[in-house]
């Protein structure tokens, strides 16, 4: 009488065996580009946001108190220790007319744009974001 006794073969366990390494290995070449998509996305969701709070802030000041110039590119901040240290901003405030078109004269209206740098994978990355102040007592164009 013959004893049969369950188990596997070599071959079931290599052929098994050989497919779990496939999938690891798919597994492990999809991790680094997820990482690099989160941390894109993360910095990108942090430039937009320093640039509307960089805009509120200006907005903030008043409208007279807003001086028409083109800005000069600064770091956000100079604290190392900071996480915005590697941001730079440059807000510009031009003045414009009704139709949002650069004039020279002021007509009631300054355009606020501010621009927030970044480095992503070695190149600069930058996020742009615009707001218009507005005069009340000045009257409109003819």
């Amino acid at each position: 009488m013959k004893l049969h006794i369950a188990g596997f073969t070599i071959i079931e366990v290599l052929i098994s065996l050989t497919i779990f390494i496939i999938l690891a290995l798919t597994l492990f070449q999809v991790y680094p580009f997820q990482s690099r998509v989160i941390k894109e996305s993360k910095d990108t969701t942090v430039a937009t946001n320093l640039a509307q709070g960089v805009i509120e802030e200006e907005l903030q000041r008043g409208y007279e108190n807003l001086t028409v110039q083109d800005g000069a590119k600064e770091r956000f901040t100079t604290d190392v220790s900071s996480p915005y240290y590697n941001f730079w901003k440059e807000v510009d405030v031009s003045f414009v007319d009704s139709n949002l078109q650069p004039t020279g004269l002021d007509r009631g209206y300054k355009k606020i744009e501010t621009t927030i740098y970044y480095m992503e994978n070695g190149r600069e990355k930058s996020t742009t974001m615009a707001s218009l102040s507005t005069n009340a007592g000045t009257t409109a164009e003819e």
